[in-house]
């Protein structure tokens, strides 16, 4: 076998491992977001690694030239599925700071709900926080809910909560709250309005298939926030 055959097949084998992966996943989910660049970024990494590898063996044969390339992205996959682990875990510290230190700011109850100072902003009400997610979950996703209260033609704003996934919740406001942000997205509330819609829009990114690719799982991250009041 040449060494231009011996590359070939090799950079086939360092692919195999990623396109069977692929094959598998758009099987059982038809409908899923196309790849972005970064995973074919990542298959040209294993197509790369692959042919090396085959090279560096000495491989005399077709299929010890495939075999050698198969190996390669193990090594790859292994450091990149504990880098995403860890980037994971960062997020997670991070959306639990955020949500405790808003919840301190506006006195939340973690178990009860949210309790308004009544002496600073008058009366409080419920209002119903329906979230859809439509695409892939988001890892560390953390929508801050914040509800901008006017009083005396002063508007001020007051973190109340925060959205982790698509889990209903009740949340608490002063009654003098004119709209909720959520995220950056804000949406207007008047005293008959009794909940809001929260669709999150998620797509991969680039750098998350990627990832994908290396053998890490599929991330998505926030695209657009639309929120309906009813």
């Amino acid at each position: 076998m040449s060494r231009l055959e011996c590359l070939t097949f090799g950079a086939l084998g360092g692919m195999c491992p990623t396109l069977a992966h692929l094959a598998s996943f758009y099987a059982t989910k038809p409908g899923s977001d196309l790849p972005e660049l970064g995973l074919f970024i990542g298959l040209a990494l294993f197509a790369v690694l692959g042919s090396v590898i085959a090279v560096g063996f000495g491989a005399k044969e077709v299929k010890a030239a495939v075999v050698a390339g198969i190996a390669a992205p193990g090594i790859v996959s292994n450091i990149a599925a504990g880098a995403a682990a860890e980037a994971k875990r960062a997020d997670a510290e991070t959306a639990a700071i955020s949500f405790f230190v808003g919840a301190a700011y506006a006195q939340t109850d973690t178990v009860t709900g949210i309790v308004i100072d009544p002496a600073i902003y008058g009366d409080s009400r419920a209002v119903r926080i329906l979230p859809t997610i439509k695409g892939g979950a988001p890892d560390g996703l953390n929508l801050p809910v914040t509800a901008v209260v006017t009083v005396d033609g002063t508007e001020t704003q007051v973190p109340v909560s925060a959205i982790h996934g698509d889990t209903a919740q009740t949340i608490v406001v002063p009654k003098a709250t004119t709209a909720l942000l959520i995220g950056t997205t804000l949406v207007p509330i008047g005293e008959t309005h009794q909940s809001v819609d929260v669709v999150i829009e998620t797509a991969p990114s680039i750098a998350g298939d990627f990832l994908w690719a290396l053998g890490a799982q599929r991330s998505y991250s926030v695209r657009d926030v639309d929120l309906t009041a009813r």
